[in-house]
């Protein structure tokens, strides 16, 4: 009797001990969390939504990472931050990661988001607008400092536009730029349409006409994860660690889109939870790659980024070729 109270009393002394150091021992663990800044290029809206998502369900603690969202205003700023080591990761266009290269910025592609861009010239039906020539004359909005001024310009050189249409600024972003063209002040504006179309009721939706540059053979990547070459030469581990979280992020997001809008609206409580449903919706069906198959989130295929470059070298917005080997890798998945 008397040995099996000591055996009792030790194992609650036991328990005793492991309660009261606990706080330390999860504290130790917190601390060894290697804290990765991620710098997207807009300010919060749905894509950031996995991001979140994956913080909640510990993907990236689970690496031993955690993830430091940076918003900022432009693919440009993301892609600098990332370039100058201010960001271990960060989000930019396709297009917009090919002119960094051409300046000669240290970045690579990891992952691929929408491998089809989804951009589009949207325009009011009542202007007249039936083709791409009759926007000659009007006047598109879209932010000058925005990497998507790239993607327009390819579309616009396509069918020689460039110096018979007028882009109004549109400074501030896309929610500016919305503002001018549904308050018609201007006759379109370039933009993804699932996004413009988030944003409006179905029947003011049917007045709008859309110019999808991939119907008209403009298949550029719409977005990219991309870290700085010397990242992936220093620390292999970690751009191995934040790609696998990444993907396992996106996947689950992806199949769970109404949770992960939920996380993102706990995150950033004055976002429109409809619109970055619809939006995120928008998004996801275009996440598959049309150029690869059976290959999880975001493995990227040089078709993709030769279709990318080849648009940017005819339109005369890139001078000199890229080795579209050096723009990527799949190698940390």
């Amino acid at each position: 009797m008397k040995r099996k109270i000591e055996k009792k009393l030790v194992q609650i002394l036991f328990l005793a001990v492991i309660l009261f150091l606990w706080p330390g021992i999860s504290t130790a663990q917190e601390a060894k969390l290697i804290k990765v800044p991620f710098s997207f290029d807009w300010m919060p809206y749905y894509p950031y939504a996995p991001f979140v998502l994956g913080i909640e369900k510990g993907y990236y603690t689970q690496e031993g990472l955690e993830l430091e969202i940076i918003p900022t205003k432009s693919g440009a700023i993301s892609g600098s931050m990332v370039a100058n080591n201010k960001a271990s990761f960060g989000c930019i266009t396709g297009p917009g990661l090919m002119s960094a290269k051409e300046k000669g910025l240290p970045l690579k592609a990891l992952l691929s988001f929408m491998p089809v861009t989804a951009h589009s010239v949207m325009f009011w039906k009542k202007s007249g607008i039936k083709e791409p020539a009759d926007l000659a004359g009007k006047t598109i909005v879209c932010d000058f400092t925005s990497t998507r001024r790239l993607l327009l310009n390819s579309f616009l050189k396509k069918f020689n536009l460039l110096d018979k249409v007028t882009i109004a600024p549109g400074a501030g972003g896309p929610e500016a730029e919305a503002k001018i063209f549904l308050s018609g002040k201007a006759d379109a504006m370039f933009m993804s349409f699932f996004w413009l179309k988030s944003r409006m009721e179905d029947s003011k939706w049917d007045k709008i006409g859309v110019f999808k540059l991939s119907d008209y053979g403009i298949r550029m990547v719409h977005s990219a994860f991309v870290t700085n070459e010397e990242t992936i030469k220093e620390k292999p581990w970690l751009v191995k660690k934040f790609t696998r979280a990444t993907i396992k992020s996106w996947e689950y997001a992806l199949a769970h889109q109404g949770e992960a809008i939920d996380a993102l609206m706990r995150r950033y409580p004055l976002l429109n939870q409809k619109i970055e449903s619809k939006g995120f919706a928008g998004a996801a069906s275009f996440a598959a790659n049309p150029y690869v198959k059976n290959k999880s989130f975001g493995y990227m295929s040089s078709q993709e980024w030769k279709e990318t470059l080849k648009v940017l070298i005819e339109t005369g917005q890139l001078k000199k070729m890229i080795d579209v080997k050096n723009l990527y890798t799949n190698d940390f998945r």
